[in-house]
């Protein structure tokens, strides 16, 4: 046999087995990335569902708040100190308590970028 003729059928099998290895790790870095882009995509999902129901809470409290501070300055108007005046004054404290607390967690949920622009709309 000719020393030609074999090193020539040993380049050509390396070549076709190098081929197949250099096409798998393609196909392997392809679906690297699909997965990586996926999971993306879910964490923002994600991440956006988290803040809208933050948001959600946050917003409803600061109308329970509002509409307790209201209800507690037609009291202090129309009527003088009793017992709904008491009652309009819890109301108007736990309004606070919980719109504080929202504000914190949606603060903590959402780039401060976001919630001062939220704050321009008020």
């Amino acid at each position: 046999m000719d020393l030609g003729a074999v090193l020539i059928a040993i380049a050509g099998v390396a070549g076709t087995l190098g081929g197949a290895l250099l096409t798998q790790r393609g196909a392997d870095r392809a679906k690297q990335r699909e997965l990586e882009l996926s999971r993306a995509v879910e964490e923002a999902r994600e991440d956006r569902a988290l803040r809208r129901s933050s948001y959600t809470e946050l917003h409803r409290d600061a109308r329970q708040f509002a509409t307790a501070l209201s209800r507690h300055l037609y009291v202090l108007r129309d009527r003088a100190a009793g017992d709904e005046d008491t009652q309009a004054r819890t109301d108007s404290h736990e309004g606070a308590g919980r719109h504080a607390l929202r504000r914190r967690t949606a603060g903590a949920k959402a780039s401060g970028r976001t919630l001062l622009s939220g704050l321009g709309s008020c």
